[in-house]
């Protein structure tokens, strides 16, 4: 059974197969950025620290959907998916 994925920008790089190896890359700063709901994917998706950032910094940079795709590319999300990353709330 697997818990939670581990994703880098190269994608899904292993899995966790035991529950107490879950643990969260998610700090108040990035709920504090890009929402709850945002940051709850990122989790559940298993992405790391660094990619983590990546994706913050590129939120914070970003006056819309193109601009955050280009800066956020790279970051173990396809384009599609980045899209739609930044239409939730």
């Amino acid at each position: 059974m697997v818990y939670k994925y581990i994703r880098n920008k190269a994608g899904v790089v292993g899995t966790i197969t035991n529950l107490a190896g879950v643990t969260s890359n998610i700090t108040e700063d990035v709920i504090t950025t890009i929402g709850s709901s945002r940051a709850e994917y990122l989790n559940v998706h298993g992405f790391g620290s660094n990619e983590i950032a990546h994706i913050v910094d590129a939120f914070r940079r970003a006056t819309g959907v193109h601009e955050f795709t280009i800066l956020a590319a790279g970051c173990g999300m396809a384009i599609m998916e980045l899209e739609w990353f930044w239409a939730i709330s």
